[in-house]
């Protein structure tokens, strides 16, 4: 996937370091005491929008670039110190209160959907996971906000709905000229109502996995050794520590797809960032998983490390598909009724 290292006296390289990473046979554990800036940076390194805000005053104590980014603004100074509020539309304002009110100082479950509000004026749709944050002593100070921007969702669901509400207009319209129709029309009917009915069953499934994917998130050092992974990636892959950035190219990646990856990161040099997609080896069999992979400085050295986010997209591609031959079934019995 990424060719850790250039040649050894290549000057325009950083200095070699000695970083706090995990040897060849020295397996990684889960109590390691890593520097507060190491999980800053992965926080404001995440292609998930975070912010907190404080229960005192209700205005912003953080938020990561990627918040400021989402809310129209170019630095996240540009929020810090706002109320939370002057970024929601008015109705949303009190759904968050009533939704405060509701938990107390207990961590709420679930998400929470939102409208919110760009530094133009404009609004978009938002989905908002919501925690409690406690000081010291025990009691809750801040509001933990993990922020997704959920306007292709919606505007999938209104295409959706657009299409269910054309396919009972034409049932509607087409029933007065039913008591002329043969048995053909009948069966055509009966065809028609199990179509919608499996269009329904696979928006249920699309949105079920929209709602429900996490991302597979790892940190590697510049020597391509393993030195972070959340559980989401382990799961993915158990035997991950044992592997080397360079090892996980060759043994994980396809093979229809291994030259194509390698003089992908030929040419790439730090600092940089990529997407690609590639069919990745895992427990249960080859998955399609995109790959967002970008060269970061190290919180601890003047090395650069490798941040590696990756998405399951396997049942995305499947479901796409489903749905174009669904459309594709409508329109055809929909051009049947209408020559009928």
């Amino acid at each position: 996937m990424i060719r850790p290292q250039g040649n050894p006296g290549d000057s325009s390289l950083p200095a070699p370091s000695d970083p706090p990473v995990p040897s060849a046979d020295q397996p990684i554990h889960t109590d390691c005491q890593w520097p507060p800036e190491f999980f800053t940076q992965l926080v404001e390194n995440l292609p998930e929008a975070v912010l907190v805000t404080s229960l005192h005053n209700g205005r912003i104590v953080y938020c990561n670039p990627k918040a400021a980014q989402m809310h129209g603004c170019t630095s996240p100074q540009e929020l810090i110190g706002s109320p939370g509020s002057q970024w929601m539309a008015p109705d949303s304002q009190e759904k968050m209160r009533q939704f405060a009110l509701a938990f107390g100082d207990k961590s709420p479950s679930g998400a929470l959907q939102l409208t919110l509000r760009r530094k133009d004026g404009t609004c978009f749709p938002a989905e908002l996971e919501v925690s409690f944050l406690s000081g010291p002593t025990g009691k809750t100070r801040c509001c933990l906000n993990v922020i997704r921007d959920i306007t292709w969702r919606c505007r999938l669901e209104e295409n959706l709905e657009k299409y269910r509400a054309q396919l009972l207009d034409m049932v509607e319209r087409q029933t007065k000229d039913l008591t002329l129709a043969n048995q053909q029309l009948q069966n055509e009917i009966e065809q028609h109502c199990r179509t919608e009915i499996a269009l329904k069953r696979s928006e249920h499934r699309y949105r079920s996995y929209l709602e429900s994917q996490k991302e597979l998130i790892a940190r590697f050092a510049e020597n391509g050794r393993l030195v972070y992974a959340n559980p989401a990636f382990r799961a993915f892959f158990p035997n991950v520590e044992s592997y080397s950035l360079a090892e996980i190219q060759s043994k994980l990646i396809h093979p229809s797809q291994k030259d194509q990856i390698q003089s992908l990161f030929e040419n790439c040099q730090p600092p940089f960032q990529t997407v690609f997609l590639a069919n990745t080896r895992t427990p249960s069999g080859y998955r399609w998983i995109e790959w967002n992979i970008q060269s970061v400085e190290s919180g601890h050295s003047q090395s650069v490390e490798y941040q590696c986010v990756g998405r399951d997209v396997t049942r995305q591609k499947e479901l796409d598909e489903e749905k174009e031959e669904l459309i594709r079934g409508l329109r055809e019995i929909s051009q049947h009724i209408y020559t009928i």
